[in-house]
């Protein structure tokens, strides 16, 4: 067996690793990793569900946050609105109808 197989062999293999919040073993690329480096204790699903808790229970300070980044990164906002519009596209155009004839109906 020459190296290339080995190499072949062991690709497949992942680091397992268990998650210190769900306690499930999942595998690494299945953790985000901090700039220096390590990986953060918890899986990714963990670490969405902890920050969807987060944004619910502190919605003033998040929209805050959001805001100001908003204000900060202004082209790369634009550019991802203009590419969730064109993404929803048709999905606005009915929700504009919908709009438009309830005011109609008034």
């Amino acid at each position: 067996m020459n190296t290339k197989e080995v190499l072949g062999v062991f690709e497949w293999l992942t680091l397992m690793i268990i998650c210190s919040r769900c306690g499930e073993t999942r595998g690494e690329d299945e953790f985000y990793i901090k700039k220096n480096g390590k990986r953060w204790s918890g899986c990714k699903a963990c670490h969405r569900a902890a920050s969807t808790r987060w944004r619910n229970k502190n919605l003033e300070c998040a929209r805050e946050s959001s805001r100001d980044w908003c204000a900060a990164h202004p082209e790369y906002y634009r550019q991802k609105r203009r590419e969730w519009y064109l993404r929803n596209q048709e999905q606005c155009k009915q929700k504009a109808r919908e709009r438009r004839a309830r005011i109609r109906a008034q």
